[in-house]
């Protein structure tokens, strides 16, 4: 009787623990349609090629921040194509003619690998910021690489979240063993 009160027990606190982690996340996202625009001042603009969900959003002086990244952009707009998916970010950036420069905190990923797509790029190690120079005869598609392990770069939390979850199952489902062997 003991041991169904235990699992009893282990069972509920594992799904307690998956639905908080669950509306944690949740409770925390921000959904974006592509037709939504983030201005950096009245005629220069960001905005999503997809639909997107961000753990973060919100507006510090002229620079946007989305999840855990930061964009600036001057002299021309800015569509986000892909939004760190496989270690790659992927915009537009749209001028007629002339120069741009845009930049970008992109916090722990450091240093990319290339930028493809750009006049000119630096990337500063202190301030984890990348700042792209592109000249323009019309819209110029910048892609940007990092080589580092882990897949979608995205969902990094997801995962963790996950994790976490598994590592309690996987903590209740060992008691569980140990107090059934126990009793024979």
């Amino acid at each position: 009787m003991r041991y169904k009160k235990i699992k009893l027990m282990l069972v509920f606190l594992s799904v307690f623990l998956v639905v908080g982690l669950v509306s944690s996340v949740s409770a925390r996202s921000f959904y974006v349609e592509p037709r939504d625009r983030f201005p950096i001042s009245s005629t220069t603009f960001i905005s999503f090629d997809d639909d997107i969900s961000l753990s973060t959003l919100y507006k510090n002086d002229r620079v946007w921040i989305f999840g855990d990244y930061s964009f600036h952009v001057f002299s021309a707009n800015m569509t986000i194509n892909n939004f760190f998916l496989n270690n790659i970010l992927e915009f537009t950036v749209t001028r007629s003619a002339g120069s741009s420069v845009s930049t970008i905190y992109v916090d722990d990923l450091g240093e990319p690998s290339s930028v493809v797509g750009s006049a000119s790029w630096s990337f500063d190690d202190v301030t984890a910021i990348l700042t792209i120079n592109v000249d323009h005869a019309s819209a110029q598609v910048v892609d940007v690489y990092w080589d580092i392990l882990g897949g979608d770069v995205a969902s990094r939390g997801e995962i963790l979240a996950a994790a976490v979850v598994a590592s309690f199952i996987l903590i209740g489902a060992v008691i569980l063993f140990l107090i059934a062997s126990r009793r024979r």
